[in-house]
């Protein structure tokens, strides 16, 4: 039976959004296409925008990775959406916590995207099975606090939105091996993005500079 994955963050049209592309492209390259994947994956927001597209600059990033965007609708999690997940991905602790006190029956399903990868990277090193590994983040009784959130990019401009690509991207490859959605030998090499229109002018300036430093001497 497939499990269902469920990412989320504030608005549904950033974090959430992002990590749920990149991890139906990374499963969806992992799987032979007469395969059916051990895990569907979704996004919700808990306060979400609903009905609104991903935002440009988060969009444009992960075009620059040929990852496409279109039809991603922003939309709310919903109580049937918390109990029908074997897994629960937030991006912040207090977004974990909304998911607590909507539907406490599913506490050891619930954790934070950062904290899941550090779990999850350590039962990688000790070779544990997808459900050892499962097993070890739901026995981690830690307190979560602000070193297990993840950063909000929206509005912060185009920088920040690449990086934050790149760092979710980095995340999932660590947890999806892990819960046994898609083999680490399957994994699709990283993207490399295509250059932003900044790192353009840039480069262009920067020949530019070059050149006319060398007439000079």
């Amino acid at each position: 039976m497939t499990r269902r994955l469920l990412l989320l963050c504030h608005a549904n049209i950033a974090r959430s959004a992002a990590a749920e592309l990149i991890a139906r492209r990374l499963i969806g390259t992992g799987h032979a296409a007469h395969v059916e994947p051990e895990w569907d994956v979704s996004s919700a927001g808990v306060r979400a925008l609903v009905g609104h597209p991903i935002d440009s600059e988060i969009g444009d990033a992960l075009r620059r990775r040929s990852i496409s965007v279109r039809g991603h609708v922003a939309r709310q999690a919903t109580p049937a959406d918390l109990r029908g997940a074997q897994l629960i991905l937030a991006f912040e602790s207090a977004h974990r916590s909304w998911v607590l006190e909507q539907e406490p029956a599913v506490r050891n399903r619930t954790f934070t995207v950062l904290r899941a990868a550090r779990v999850l990277r350590r039962a990688a090193r000790r070779r544990e099975t997808p459900d050892q590994a499962i097993q070890a983040l739901v026995a981690d009784a830690r307190a979560y606090t602000e070193a297990d959130d993840f950063a909000d990019p929206y509005g912060l401009g185009v920088e920040a939105a690449e990086t934050a690509v790149e760092r979710i991207d980095e995340l999932l490859r660590i947890i999806l091996p892990m819960i046994g959605s898609v083999s680490a030998d399957a994994m699709p090499p990283k993207a490399r993005p295509l250059p932003t229109r900044r790192s353009q002018r840039h480069s262009a300036e920067h020949v530019l500079v070059g050149s006319a430093g060398s007439g000079e001497r």
